[in-house]
């Protein structure tokens, strides 16, 4: 089953400049793309706050692990909650590991916007988060721009229900890049709308047979963290 949702959600990768605002807009989404496996639960969605200018790529045969989301040190012991069961821990754990490896694509992906990255993205996001990457890079690509270096995250679990996790995330754009086809840079400025370090929240679903997706992503350009 499929969420349904209303989606204010920018796109994935570097702040731009304001034309690249076009990019982020509210869009209403009564199902996500036909999945090959469908999420056993349906979050729900929480819109982000603002939506800033940014931007997402992506490019086949490009390894993930080249320009990949770090993720910073937890301030506690354990990114999730103390009092979460062993088998909560689990699902935790499985869903942070998938988050990180979406990242991981998501900043390989920015490099070359212009490639079929549908199957790649679909490994790891479904619903509003899909639509909203692929769109997204389908415009970077149109307009001739990409993104370069690394997103640093700093996800936390604040809840763990089954097959669904909710993740608290502060996202640091500072070593990431936003070019345009000239290769000159277009990022947006650190200022309230388009913050280089943001918080978000994210919703994790676990599909059928055991593997963990993004869903949707909230982010607030808004404030700073």
């Amino acid at each position: 089953m499929k969420p349904r949702s209303r989606v204010c959600r920018a796109a994935i990768a570097a702040l731009a400049v304001p034309a690249v605002l076009l990019f982020a807009g509210c869009t209403s989404s009564a199902a996500g793309p036909s999945e090959s496996s469908s999420a056993s639960t349906t979050p729900t969605s929480t819109a982000a706050t603002t939506s800033p200018p940014s931007s997402t790529s992506i490019a086949p045969n490009v390894s993930v692990i080249a320009s990949s989301a770090v993720s910073a040190p937890p301030t506690s012991a354990n990114p999730w909650p103390a009092e979460l069961t062993p088998d909560q821990v689990t699902q935790a754990q499985a869903a942070l590991a998938a988050y990180s490896a979406y990242w991981r694509l998501i900043d390989s992906a920015g490099m070359q916007p212009g490639a079929d990255w549908a199957a790649q993205i679909s490994e790891y996001a479904s619903g509003p988060e899909k639509a909203t990457v692929l769109t997204t890079l389908a415009e970077t690509a149109a307009r001739g721009q990409r993104t370069g270096g690394q997103t640093l995250i700093s996800p936390v679990v604040t809840g763990v229900q089954p097959a669904q996790v909710t993740i608290s995330d502060c996202i640091d754009k500072s070593q990431t890049e936003f070019l345009d086809s000239s290769g000159a840079s277009i990022k947006a400025p650190n200022a309230p709308g388009s913050y280089i370090r943001h918080p978000a929240n994210v919703q994790m679903a676990q599909l059928q047979d055991g593997r963990w997706q993004v869903v949707l992503v909230s982010d607030d350009w808004s404030k700073t963290c």
